[in-house]
């Protein structure tokens, strides 16, 4: 059996390359696809916490150093679990590392006692950090 193969030609009578682009469009989908699930979750806290409602609640960028306390009373500094002791000692070495001027994002559940959050801002003040932030959601409109 004889097929017919068919050619396409340009206006100058050579023949043209047939590429089939239906192979390099899945895989370049696939690739913007993965990247774009990968990096929405690089700087997506893990650590469950219920944060205090606020009427003035702003919104800020995720950058700087984040101290989040749990409700057990769970200390963790930028997603890595910490006691208060280890707190204390990385945060003097992260400000001379990044400088007083990073801001300090302190991430507390509604359910702390003050106290832990008022000992954890002293940690940040004797480490001589200047820029502190409390974590806050905003209230619903309406209540």
């Amino acid at each position: 059996m004889k097929f017919k193969r068919s050619y396409s030609s340009s206006s100058d009578g050579d023949i043209g390359s047939l590429i089939n682009m239906t192979n390099m469009i899945d895989i370049l989908f696939n690739l913007v696809l993965f990247l774009l699930v990968s990096t929405t979750m690089l700087n997506t806290p893990q650590i469950k916490i219920q944060l205090p409602k606020t009427g003035t609640a702003e919104k800020v960028k995720n950058e700087g150093i984040i101290v989040t306390i749990s409700e057990e009373g769970i200390y963790h500094l930028n997603q890595e679990r910490v006691t208060p002791s280890e707190l204390a000692a990385k945060m003097r070495a992260l400000a001379g590392e990044r400088g007083v001027e990073s801001p300090i994002i302190i991430r507390g559940d509604e359910k702390i006692p003050y106290g832990r959050l008022m000992d954890v801002m002293d940690m940040a003040k004797n480490a001589g950090f200047v820029k502190l932030s409390l974590a806050t959601k905003a209230k619903e409109r309406g209540r």
